[in-house]
């Protein structure tokens, strides 16, 4: 472990290590794992990693205990990171609201944040991300949205190892920065949400769907959307572009 990398072989989720962990482990810590057996992502959905396939890591945030706030600076580092490895093509990476990156209309990273309670009350937050590196089209067939990976996107291979230490890097920049001014933070995320104004496919969490226009992003992290003249306000929920939306 240096200072801001602890490097595990195989776990079962790097968000469940740094959770069992967390009281002894060092704000601002990033927890990478060469493969893991049980990764999660949002909604329940599984995630697996074979070894030099993705960047499969937790940031351990003792200083936030907002979810919604952890979720920008984790995403803000993820694309940070995409953009400087592929300067030529930056501008097509952005966060689509609420937690992942996209290259385009296709899904490279995400992000999936949880607070750790102690003593009965919020003690911080991990916010665990994976980021597709090396997966080939094969790979990525069986993944039930359309998805890249750096790879694919470049075609060449990366050092996941390096990789890695560049988003520590990022990660504790984009801490920083939110320790000096939250406020911006809050406001280069929206920025670099690419979905105001586009057609969307809305999938509530009751299960509902609705076509609509994206119309704006709270300051709470809800979304608003105009859907049949209506003005709808969601906090969780799918979004997806539909086709012909698209830039």
């Amino acid at each position: 472990m240096n200072d801001n990398i602890m490097y595990l072989d195989v776990v079962d989720s790097t968000n469940s290590y740094a959770k069992r962990h967390f009281p002894i482990l060092p704000d601002g810590l990033l927890v990478a794992a060469h493969s893991q057996t049980a990764g999660r992502g949002r909604l329940g959905r599984k995630w697996l990693t074979t070894p030099g396939s993705c960047i499969t890591a937790s940031f351990v945030m003792k200083n936030i205990n907002d979810v919604f706030i952890a979720t920008c600076v984790g995403s803000l580092a993820v694309l940070d990171l995409l953009r400087s490895v592929v300067p030529q093509v930056a501008d097509r990476f952005y966060i689509k609201w609420p937690n992942d990156i996209y290259f385009d209309d296709a899904k490279v990273a995400g992000i999936l944040c949880e607070g750790v309670v102690g003593s009965g009350q919020m003690i911080g937050i991990i916010a665990g991300m994976g980021i597709n590196v090396n997966l080939s089209p094969e790979d990525l067939a069986t993944v039930d949205q359309r998805a890249l990976s750096l790879g694919i996107i470049t075609k060449e291979k990366y050092d996941v190892k390096n990789l890695t230490a560049l988003l520590a890097k990022t990660l504790n920049e984009c801490y920083i920065m939110y320790s000096k001014f939250p406020e911006r933070i809050f406001e280069l995320w929206c920025d670099a949400n690419k979905l105001v104004g586009k057609t969307i496919l809305f999938d509530a969490p009751d299960g509902k769907r609705f076509k609509g226009t994206f119309k704006t992003i709270r300051r709470d992290g809800s979304i608003e959307v105009e859907s049949d003249g209506d003005l709808l306000t969601f906090s969780a929920g799918d979004v997806r572009v539909v086709k012909g939306s698209w830039l």
